[in-house]
């Protein structure tokens, strides 16, 4: 992933909220109470300082403060006499940090601590929404680089009561060597004005306790198949853990292994289950538990998930695009096609790895061999429905037969890179949709990443020199892909994947004058990219992103990455690179950009843009900086806009969901938080669609009923958004604007609603109003969403006629003038054709037509139709037959 973006690009960020220690998706199991120590703070309450107006001076507190922000003693007001600490931001919208702590206390692997500290903001003192002040005990290395942290509840809304601020960690991490007490202070980036507390009688007390546990994952998720798995058990108490772990007495569990433990605090136990599908029924779920036991505490039970593998049929499934939907007709095990519906993109950018994967294109194929069934298990239980990969899985059918039959028989589909990870390998292309295009598990095919910055890794010229020769020949070159794909299957529409996007007049160009745009890209130079995709990183929001790139482009748009890394980073210079886990950051940062992202998603809402999102990433990869086997905690500072991170810090190797150790993957915050936002989107497979896709009202009968249904019961209340929208028809002329919503009860199967017309005496001709559903809840949309109502016009419609040629014969008084016309009526009317002539250029019709021929009575048709008509001129108007004349029709559907 390469995320360097056009220098001046301005985009809308927002800071994370605050919150107290996560636990969502890691079960916790306490044994008993705490015990409290003596205060390890050396001037706890600032009174051991003489300089009001100052830094407090007693040599224990040290500063850390961003721009104009600070802290100094304070006489006037205090917890307890005679002084407190008065803390505050700057006013300007940089200056939104200050967090005071004191020196490092000497700390071990295992050992408790509690912090606490008393504040207010005093009467008359500024406060801005948004802001809050929490206590913060950070564990730090023999470095003093920080480990990990755990937060008190924020103080949130000022007061000048003093409140008490409280925190208890868990058990000090492997490689803890100091333990240190902060004091932080936060305003909204962005925000102006001045944020201040008062803070006074600070204490940090080691806390002894007995052993206590944390399991996980919180839930076991096998899918169809994965025959493995492992969960850890480590020991946040402060001794010794005796534990065990037993399966619930399902059969199909057939390993437990270790099945106890004895844990040191701190210490962690990896713990393999394995099942086994021996006559289990195909195509099923089944769910059991285990058991995890600890001397002296409650037992903790842990779900486990299992799925048994369907047959893989032998034909593709079919994939189309219809307006920005992506409409998908997925594959059934019988062979037959499911019900079209538009397909939501949910899911994860996946790149499997091992803590000692190699960055080789052959070392990360392979990964998908090793890694496909443990992680597309996880995947399933969390409600993932497509992967992006950057790699296909090989060429040998032996691979890359297995990974995508792991990918149906999980229920995902898989966008796949064919061009050798973005390098423009055209052979690799069409070897790639040769082998794998009638798979049921592939959605759709992506061609480079990111190429808009790095001309497909170089092969168009150095991406280190932009120029606008380079691109244009790189966009040339995708527009040769897409048709090279589009020649080899038609079944699976094709993206391509960009970085930031640059659209004329809302951000500046690279460089300012000349440069090729994405409008022009996507619009005139790549028309055989059906979809485009896009790597983003603005902030916890997109901003107006969905809303500037409807401008440009009638193509929809996913978003092929985007996310947060969940180390942040604390030390910046000098080198190396230093920070803590964040996983509740990640989680909520990942949390507001899918909420954003869904309110535009075009599988709900036919008017939208989006077709969804992979974050990135599935799993944390070690590769990225060697050596592979080291995680590695730096980074690079996001100069293109330091709000796109929360510690302004892209750390490549911590983007996963899910992290490597102990031989598995085991969750992080931002796993649980997924399973939340995804089943917020999910349904059990019921879609609700129009009945009719095109119906038809009289303006005279009042009314149209439209009628909705479901592809089958649903067990739950089903509700959808209904409304009109422009078509050829004038709302409040010619029909009244309808929007609502309609609710199905659980086990009934239709529901209507009503389009008034007006029956307005103008003849006008048929007039249409298009229908929309929307926003469904409780079921999937399916298709037609949309439909077309077409009023039809009670007022008779007068005929046309058209000469669309003169032909004359003979001479004197046999002359006769041929007329060829064409005529309809479209309310196929009886029509009468009469011809008149005037010898004065039209200012008079006064030459006599008495002796006319031919298709003189006809009938209507809302088609064209054609004819003739045969005028004797000669014999009509015998004194005049060497003049000219002018020749008009005139049709006629009046009895």
């Amino acid at each position: 992933m390469i995320m360097r973006r056009p220098r001046g690009m301005l985009v809308r960020g927002r800071a994370g909220a605050f919150r107290g220690w996560w636990a969502a998706g890691v079960v916790l199991l306490a044994l008993s109470g705490l015990c409290r120590g003596a205060n390890l703070l050396g001037d706890p309450g600032f009174d051991a300082s003489s300089n009001p107006g100052g830094f407090p001076n007693s040599g224990w507190w040290n500063a850390d403060w961003v721009g104009e922000g600070g802290t100094v003693l304070d006489g006037a007001h205090s917890h307890s006499p005679p002084y407190s600490a008065h803390v505050y931001t700057g006013v300007s919208g940089g200056d939104y940090l200050s967090r005071p702590y004191h020196d490092d206390v000497a700390a071990a692997m295992g050992k408790l601590y509690k912090g606490t500290a008393f504040v207010c903001t005093p009467a008359g003192f500024a406060w801005q929404p948004g802001a809050a002040a929490f206590v913060r005990i950070s564990f730090r290395n023999s470095s003093h680089a920080e480990i990990t942290h755990a937060d008190s509840p924020a103080y949130t809304a000022a007061s000048a009561v003093w409140q008490a601020l409280e925190v208890t960690s868990e058990a000090a991490p492997a490689g803890t060597a100091y333990v240190r007490f902060i004091l932080c202070l936060q305003k909204p980036q962005g925000a102006s004005g001045q944020s201040i507390v008062n803070v006074d009688d600070c204490v940090l007390e080691e806390a002894s306790s007995p052993p206590s546990m944390a399991v996980s994952p919180a839930f076991l998720s096998f899918g169809a198949t994965n025959a493995a798995m492992v969960m850890r058990v480590v020991n946040t108490g402060g001794s010794v853990l005796d534990c065990t772990v037993a399966p619930g007495g399902q059969a199909w569990i057939t390993g437990v292994a270790p099945t106890d433990a004895a844990l040191a605090p701190g210490e962690a136990a990896y713990i393999t289950v394995t099942v086994d599908r021996t006559g289990l029924a195909a195509a099923a779920e089944y769910e059991g538990s285990l058991t995890v036991s600890a001397a002296g505490g409650s037992p903790v039970d842990v779900p486990v998930r299992l799925t048994t593998p369907s047959p893989v049929p032998a034909q593709p499934s079919r994939v189309h695009l219809a307006g920005t939907q992506l409409v998908v007709e997925r594959r059934l095990p019988s062979g037959e096609l499911d019900l079209p519906r538009p397909w939501e993109v949910k899911g994860f950018a996946w790149s499997p790895a091992s803590v000692a994967t190699a960055g080789t294109a052959a070392s990360r194929r392979a990964a998908f061999q090793e890694w496909h069934a443990y992680d597309l298990g996880m995947m399933r239980g969390i409600g993932v429905n497509t992967v992006y990969t950057f790699l296909d899985f090989g060429l040998a059918p032996a691979d890359y037969t297995a990974v995508l039959d792991s990918l149906y028989q999980n229920g995902v589909m898989a966008i796949v890179t064919v061009d050798n990870d973005g390098h423009y390998d055209l052979d690799n292309l069409q070897a790639v949709v040769a082998a794998y295009r009638n798979h049921p598990a592939v959605l759709a095919w992506a061609i480079g990443n990111e190429w808009t910055i790095n001309y497909y890794h170089d092969h168009f010229g150095d991406h280190g020199a932009p120029s606008v020769a380079k691109l244009r020949a790189a966009a040339e070159a995708t527009e040769t892909a897409a048709q090279r794909v589009k020649g080899l299957d038609t079944l699976h529409p094709v993206l391509s994947i960009m970085g930031e996007i640059e659209i004329v007049g809302r951000q500046p160009l690279r460089p300012a004058s000349g440069w090729l745009s994405t409008q022009e890209i996507v619009n005139t130079v790549c028309p055989s990219v059906d979809a485009w995709g896009a790597n983003l990183y603005r902030g916890d929001n997109f901003g107006n992103l969905f809303g500037d790139w409807a401008s440009i482009t009638s193509k929809p748009l996913l978003l092929s990455e985007f996310g947060v890394d969940s180390l942040h980073t604390t030390v910046y210079y000098p080198n190396p690179i230093d920070g803590c886990l964040d996983e509740p950051e990640q989680a909520a940062w990942n949390h507001s950009l899918w909420q954003d992202l869904r309110g535009e998603l075009s599988a709900r809402d036919s008017s939208k843009v989006c077709l969804g999102g992979t974050f990135f990433e599935w799993n944390d990869e070690w590769f990225k900086v060697l050596p592979a086997a080291q995680q590695d905690k730096g980074g690079f500072y996001t100069e293109w806009n330091p709000c796109a991170f929360p510690d302004a810090f892209a750390n490549e190797e911590y983007f996963g969901a899910v992290r490597l150790e102990g031989g598995a993957r085991l969750p992080k915050a931002a796993y649980y938080q997924v399973k939340d936002d995804f089943a917020a989107a999910a349904e059990d497979g019921v879609l609700v669609r129009f009945t009719e896709e095109g119906l038809a009202v009289e303006e005279g009968d009042g009314a149209r009923t439209v009628t909705v249904t479901l592809s089958r019961a649903a067990t739950v209340p089903v509700t959808v958004e209904y409304a009109t929208a422009a078509g050829s028809a004038t709302a409040g002329d010619d029909y009244t604007e309808a929007a609502g919503e309609l609710e199905l009860a659980a086990g009934t199967l239709t529901a209507s609603f009503a389009v008034a017309v007006a029956d307005d005496g103008a003849r006008e001709g048929p007039e249409t109003v298009r229908l929309l559903l929307r926003n469904p809840d409780g079921a999937g949309l399916g298709m037609p969403n949309q439909a077309t109502l077409t009023i039809l016009d009670n007022d008779n419609h007068p005929p046309e006629v058209e000469i669309t040629g003169l032909r004359q014969a003979g001479a004197g008084r046999a002359t006769v003038v041929h007329v060829d016309f064409r005529w309809r009526d479209v309310d196929a009317d009886a029509l009468t054709v009469t011809l008149q002539a005037s010898a004065d250029n039209g200012a008079t019709w006064a030459v006599p037509v008495a002796t006319l021929a031919g298709d003189t009575a006809v009938t209507g048709a809302a088609a064209w139709q054609e004819g003739t008509v045969s005028w004797s001129a000669g014999a009509d108007w015998p004194e005049h037959y060497s003049e000219q004349m002018k020749v008009k029709l005139i049709a006629d559907d009046e009895p």
